[in-house]
């Protein structure tokens, strides 16, 4: 099991010596908001779904018209804020009002409007959002779990959910003491299980090129969290008296993360075990083929099929995809739909010279961009490798092995 703890401190410097007789308080109620509601698509997917179960509910559309709706609010509140946070939005932080100004420090909208990024996820403008595991999470437009703690210097509301793809558990913990001029977060995360998700990094790595490998600006760094705790600590407020006043009060590490790169060799390890298989199976067909003069149709058919269908995903996505970070995409010189004409040069005999040209081609070309591999902008999978050599060896073996 792995636990993550983060800890961010959002914190208003004021006047020094301004008081106020309210005390530390936490106070629970219903409101209303104006909302332009979701309307579902439809139900849960069955269990025959070939993507597996998505365990919460599409949505298709968003009303144009708002209705009132009732959300609960907590407040927390000190002599120095006022924090309001919405179990129903997702648990996130709607309100930081600096009491002795009696200004808004977020952006606080007067109507709920839901901005879908399909099939789930979705985006609301205003307020700090809790968005975990993921950006826009699916937990972000439903209730979640909370829970409200107190001791006699400090009030505690910790809301969170168990994400039901998969399993983890996130806990986001707000708290404000009596003499604290900020709001502290801590977050924990529970993951029941230890491994990634190999394929799902394979089929990104896939179909995102260079455009997500390329370097970030000055000014994209900031979103780094190493980046924005460096911002924050040198960053100030000017006063009314022109004295410059840290934004950051003080800071405390409570769990350094460990610098050990659980991802480096199991992200990729079962498209790479199973690219290692059907090499050595490449190996031995070839091998034994070119001994006894037979080309092994059907298993090297099969194998540039796949590449067909791979390449058309690929090339499909990089070149009628909106998002930018699809093209320019190097996999596309690996897979792509012409290996169509291999696979039909095993089924038919009238394609078997169009089909020796394009195993030519193929024989030659591919080691190039195997050098060439390291001086591209983009990040490639490791994993591709036993695919593209499996590749490789069925034209050799194609032009070794004489027309039967």
């Amino acid at each position: 099991m792995k636990y993550i703890f983060l800890t961010i401190m959002i914190a208003v410097n004021t006047l020094t010596g301004y008081c106020d007789d309210v005390p530390l308080a936490c106070r629970e109620y219903n409101d209303y908001k104006l909302t332009h509601l979701l309307t579902p698509a439809g139900p849960v997917p069955t269990a025959n779904d070939p993507d597996g179960v998505y365990p919460y509910v599409s949505f298709s559309e968003t009303s144009n018209r708002p209705v009132l709706k009732q959300y609960r609010y907590i407040d927390l509140e000190n002599r120095w804020i006022r924090v309001t946070i919405c179990p129903d939005l997702g648990g996130k932080v709607i309100s930081i009002i600096h009491k002795k100004s009696g200004k808004e420090t977020l952006y606080v909208p007067d109507v709920i409007r839901y901005t879908r990024i399909l099939p789930r996820f979705y985006f609301v403008a205003g307020g700090i959002g809790a968005s975990f595991p993921i950006s826009h999470s699916p937990t972000q437009n439903v209730p979640v779990l909370y829970r409200i703690d107190r001791t006699a210097e400090r009030v505690y509301v910790t809301c969170g959910e168990r994400e039901l793809r998969f399993g983890m558990q996130w806990s986001l913990e707000y708290s404000l003491g009596k003499d604290d001029e900020f709001l502290t977060q801590r977050i924990v995360f529970h993951n029941p299980g230890k491994e990634p998700y190999p394929w799902m990094t394979f089929g990104i790595d896939l179909l995102i090129g260079e455009g997500a490998d390329s370097l970030i600006s000055h000014r994209q760094e900031m979103f780094l969290p190493v980046k924005l705790m460096n911002a924050l600590d040198s960053a100030y407020v000017v006063d009314d008296n022109l004295e410059q006043r840290p934004i950051v009060s003080f800071r405390h590490v409570i769990i350094q993360s460990s610098e050990t790169d659980d991802n480096g060799g199991r992200s990729w390890s079962s498209p790479m075990k199973l690219g290692i298989v059907l090499l050595i199976h490449a190996l031995v067909f070839g091998i034994y083929g070119i001994i006894s003069k037979r080309r092994f149709g059907i298993f090297f058919g099969l194998i540039y099929l796949q590449a067909t269908i791979i390449g058309l995903i690929i090339w499909f996505v990089a070149l009628f995809s909106v998002h930018p970070c699809t093209f320019p995409n190097f996999n596309m010189y690996f897979f792509h739909p012409f290996y169509l004409i291999a696979f039909l040069g095993y089924v038919l005999p009238k394609t078997y010279r169009l089909a020796t040209w394009f195993h030519w081609i193929n024989f030659v070309l591919l080691p190039m961009l195997l050098i060439a591999w390291p001086f591209t902008l983009q990040n490639m999978n490791t994993a591709n490798i036993p695919y593209i050599l499996c590749l490789w060896i069925g034209s050799g073996v194609w032009l070794k092995v004489k027309k039967i």
